[in-house]
């Protein structure tokens, strides 16, 4: 009898690890594989992603099909206007209206479309759309790429940076089936952070991106938008506002479009060489694809699995073997005590492997304080070794500043903005299980701070070098300054600016996240953190 116990023990063991095993996914399930609105739904689901957070696009330039999650909606995407804008100038190259080497307010378009596109440099932007006009001049002249009628359009579309993804992926569509009326545009978009943004940890096919991120008013705000080089190359587009590792969404959302692509590809060439149904006498009519595209995703379904039912079931299972352990031991066949804490041990023991398996890792014992990490990391800043400052960090292999920029103007402001440096830690750190959260009061140059004294002492830089330098320093052949005089020009207003730094240095309190993982504490990148670091506004 005690042997017959012993299995019923043992049973009910194996049958909770029996109930906790995963199921074969069933064909529906397969099926939603290939269905994007059911991707993108558990995509977001999975990330936490609000509503209001994200706006994606999708367009298959093999098949034409095309799908959209908010895509209608304006959201604010930083630097993705320099896409269009080069596209102008792209244009007007191959119109012959112009050239490479032609001057755009002094300094050569070839040189302005690598800044632009490569590094997204914002000073060089702001010269080409001020070259074509006002701002609602530069919108205007965009439209035709944007799809849009500006007689007709959205009046947000003339503020900031905003666009909507269904315009991005118009835009992306007229560079891609056209590259030859855009030149080099596509070759610098190649050439754009190749391990950032969509390329975090994308790196199986080449992507042509555009990146933008900017902090405004306490939000921060990252997008990416690309031409994917899978077998049927496809144009993807993401926005986000205020989301935790933007960077990582970003990546993770260019891997799922890529594997979508790749599985209804498959699916389309399985289907092209089977056998050809015959068709129904009355088939049902097809739904246009622009209005299946533009519809949103559906709200997400409520979860099934909960660990309650698992539960309720172990407890019947244990009711009924404690009624047997208490006929045995009034019949003297089994020992009361020892059987109660066997079965009671088996209970505890399935119900931690369903509990698990629903909420994630109970309890885990950590090493290490996590202040040593932030230390560690904002000393690796201001010694500038960039290598180990990373390794502190759980997200980013590489912030963008190990090498200084080759313009001399731009290399004393990246040379400035790191000597400004300076921190201190707030208050004591906040530790919760395996996150942690520490405040550092952070000192940086804040850059777009200086812009408006950087006009006021070039304009002051060209009229003095004018009286100073000959005619043949300042002019070129078509009356206009010499590229090499402007540029001069800016470099002695930025060093005349930097000569007094303080009015412009910023000091920001960082709520810093950190979390431990594989034995160690990891700080989270905050969009904060990275705004202070590149020089930008914290709000």
């Amino acid at each position: 009898m005690k042997r017959s116990f012993l299995s019923a023990v043992f049973i009910l063991f194996f049958t909770a690890i029996a109930i906790l095993l995963p199921v074969p996914a069933s064909a529906e399930e397969s099926s939603s594989l290939c269905d994007w609105d059911a991707c993108v739904q558990a995509f977001l689901l999975e990330n936490n992603c609000p509503e209001a957070s994200v706006a994606l696009g999708y367009y298959n330039t093999v098949t034409g099909e095309q799908h959209y999650y908010r895509g209608d909606s304006y959201m604010e995407t930083g630097s993705i206007y320099k896409v269009p804008l080069n596209m102008v100038y792209a244009e007007r190259i191959h119109n012959g209206e112009m050239s490479f080497d032609t001057p755009v307010l002094g300094v050569p378009y070839r040189t302005q479309q690598e800044a632009t596109l490569i590094r997204s440099d914002n000073y060089y932007a702001t010269l080409l759309w001020q070259n074509l006009g006002s701002y609602m001049q530069f919108r205007d002249l965009i439209a035709p790429y944007m799809g849009v009628d500006p007689a007709s359009v959205d009046p947000l579309y003339y503020e900031n940076r905003f666009f909507t993804a269904q315009q991005v992926i118009h835009c992306l569509r007229v560079l891609y089936e056209e590259p030859d009326r855009f030149p080099g545009v596509i070759d610098c978009l190649l050439e754009a952070e190749p391990e950032d943004y969509f390329c975090f940890h994308e790196q199986r096919v080449p992507v042509a991106h555009k990146y933008g991120y900017i902090s405004e008013n306490g939000s921060f705000f990252v997008s990416d938008c690309g031409i994917c080089y899978t077998e049927d190359p496809i144009l993807i587009v993401m926005f986000t506002w205020d989301v935790r590792l933007p960077n990582n969404l970003l990546a993770d959302y260019c891997t799922l479009m890529c594997d979508y692509a790749d599985r209804t590809r498959s699916a389309r060439l399985s289907a092209e060489a089977a056998p050809a149904d015959p068709e129904p006498e009355s088939p049902p009519a097809a739904v246009p694809a622009a209005e299946t595209a533009a519809d949103p995703v559906p709200a997400p379904p409520e979860e099934t699995e909960r660990p309650l039912p698992l539960l309720l079931f172990l407890g019947v299972l244990c009711l009924g073997l404690l009624t047997g352990v208490i006929i045995l031991s009034v019949r003297r066949k089994a020992r009361l005590l020892s059987a109660l804490l066997s079965v009671l041990f088996v209970f505890a023991a399935a119900a931690a492997c369903v509990i698990g398996r629903t909420e994630g890792l109970l309890f885990t014992q950590t090493e290490g304080d996590p202040q040593d990490t932030v230390i560690c990391f904002f000393d690796s800043i201001l010694d500038h070794d960039w290598e180990t400052a990373c390794s502190c960090l759980s997200d980013y292999s590489s912030l963008g500043m190990e090498e200084p920029p080759e313009d001399p103007a731009e290399a004393a402001l990246y040379e400035a903005l790191q000597a400004s440096y300076a921190y201190s830690l707030s208050g004591d750190c906040s530790v919760t299980g395996l996150n942690a959260v520490q405040e550092v009061r952070f000192t940086y140059l804040d850059l777009p701070s200086l812009s408006g004294s950087l006009q006021a002492e070039t304009v002051s830089a060209v009229q003095r070098l004018v009286e100073e330098l000959p005619a043949g320093q300042i002019y070129d052949g078509q009356g206009g300054y010499r590229e090499d005089f402007i540029s001069l020009a800016y470099l002695d207003a930025v060093r005349t600016v930097l000569l007094h730094p303080d009015p412009y240095l910023r000091t920001a309190v960082l709520p810093l996240e950190l979390h431990y993982t594989d034995g160690i504490w990891k700080l989270s990148a905050s969009p904060a953190l990275l705004t202070a670091l590149s020089g930008g506004s914290v709000s």
